[in-house]
């Protein structure tokens, strides 16, 4: 084997270079850079007969992610191969020791496939008509001649499961659960809800009931982070946590969301604290209008990273909102964010360019960021707020949670802070996760009672 491509990483992720050499790996030459927050760049296979690899991206002049071939030594896309007129492609699989393509696959609210031979299109409905309706599966790995497949299987109701397909029998067997510690029957089914906003925007949000009282819950409202990101009809651990622990919970997706395209991606840039915002309560009164939530039903907010400073921002912004908020990593001051970066270095230019452009539609002006930022309006805030942050996490400097904690304190509000130690922006620990949700539900506990347990919930192991 000889190495042909190397790829190079920004410590805050906002940047990846990728390098080619025809030498074997003794002189590389930069041929492509791109930003995996905005378009993505997921290589699925590679052809050393023409240099070429098969990816998963949305090139620049490309309106959804995609299925293309790539050209590694000139840094050029060529052929599209696949695409979806209204959602970005999340994935695709190859056969096992060949270049043949078995399948591309996209989230609409399932995970739903595109194959491409109708013998595996076949074998992938009968995979469908064996489980549940709700089910969401990918292939995980294969035998090397295919005829056997190890299949992920997942839902909104179920953290996921590992099944063996013998093509050949036709028998699908589950070999193991992913996490078998939890009682599947303490799981909340979710449902879409579809609304528009008060400008006309069609959108989208998923309620998850509470399993202990469906109709009479306390609602949490849980953004996203990203705001690149977005919710889909499958295993949320922190959704189903708290549904299980007593409340409601809604998750909308709001302008500037992904998944859906590069229109809708820009629409929110420059709609930090505006119009996101506004999406976010719009989906709140939609569901008061469904009958979901009643209006006089107590809420809260709760997010991490962008789901943070929307959750910051609407304790500030508009203080009578919620009653509790939580922030997980979020940020709370704009031009302090961008100042993380130094303009002159070539990798943090281009990453402080991104968060310009998302922040403030590429305006450069902290004056304006600054009226965006909720540590600016921390004397309106009224309701209690939890702030937990990573001491190390690399693309939401932590003094973004300190330096909101100390104006809040010295202000005079109610205010608790929680720091994880040796934690960054993700996190990869069960323990940590665990720790960081039963911190949560006891502050939300105190800040806002769940509903009462009735008589058929018992006391099973939490999602």
């Amino acid at each position: 084997m000889r190495p042909v491509m190397r790829i190079e990483k920004s410590k805050s992720g906002g940047l990846h270079q990728y390098y080619s050499s025809q030498d074997g790996g003794r002189n590389w030459t930069l041929r492509f850079q791109h930003d995996p927050l905005n378009e993505g760049f997921y290589p699925v296979s590679y052809s050393s007969k023409n240099n070429k690899f098969i990816v998963v991206s949305r090139p620049a002049d490309a309106e959804h992610a995609g299925l293309y071939e790539f050209d590694l030594h000139t840094g050029q896309f060529g052929k599209q191969l696949f695409s979806d007129s209204e959602y970005d492609l999340s994935s695709a699989r190859k056969r096992r020791g060949s270049n043949d393509l078995l399948y591309s696959a996209l989230w609409k609210d399932k995970l739903e496939k595109h194959w491409f031979t109708p013998e595996d299109a076949k074998l992938g409905r009968a995979i469908d008509s064996a489980l549940p309706d709700e089910a969401n599966w990918s292939v995980f790995d294969m035998s090397l001649h295919g005829q056997a497949w190890v299949i992920y299987v997942s839902s909104p109701i179920n953290p996921g499961a590992y099944y063996v397909l013998r093509s050949d029998l036709k028998r699908l067997r589950k070999i193991s659960d992913a996490r078998p510690h939890i009682d599947l029957s303490t799981t909340s089914m979710p449902r879409r809800v579809d609304y528009q906003t008060s400008e006309g925007l069609a959108l989208r949000g998923y309620f998850t009931p509470s399993t202990r009282s469906p109709g009479h819950a306390p609602l949490i409202v849980m953004p996203h982070g990203g705001p690149v990101s977005r919710d889909v009809m499958d295993w949320d651990g922190w959704a189903q946590y708290f549904a299980h622990r007593g409340y409601a919970v809604f998750q909308p997706q709001f302008r500037g969301s992904g998944g859906f395209g590069q229109t809708f991606e820009r629409l929110g840039h420059g709609e930090w604290g505006r119009a996101m915002q506004q999406d976010i309560a719009d989906g709140v009164h939609a569901l008061e209008q469904a009958g979901l939530v009643s209006p006089d039903q107590p809420r809260s907010i709760v997010g991490a990273s962008y789901g943070g400073y929307a959750a910051l921002a609407a304790a500030t912004m508009t203080p009578d909102a919620y009653q509790c908020a939580i922030s997980y990593a979020g940020v709370s001051d704009l031009p302090r964010m961008l100042r993380q970066y130094d303009p002159s270095d070539a990798v943090d230019a281009f990453v402080r360019n991104i968060w310009t452009q998302r922040m403030n539609n590429g305006r450069d002006d902290e004056t304006e960021l600054w009226h965006r930022s909720p540590i600016s309006y921390i004397e309106y805030l009224k309701a209690p707020v939890f702030l937990i942050h990573g001491t190390d996490d690399e693309i939401v400097h932590m003094d973004q949670t300190t330096a909101f904690y100390d104006a809040a304190v010295q202000a005079g509000k109610q205010a608790q802070i929680l720091l994880l130690d040796h934690t960054g922006h993700q996190i990869y620990s069960d323990d940590t996760n665990t720790d960081l949700l039963v911190a949560m539900n006891t502050f939300l506990v105190q800040c806002m009672p769940p509903a009462p347990k009735t008589p058929t919930t018992n006391g099973a192991n939490l999602p």
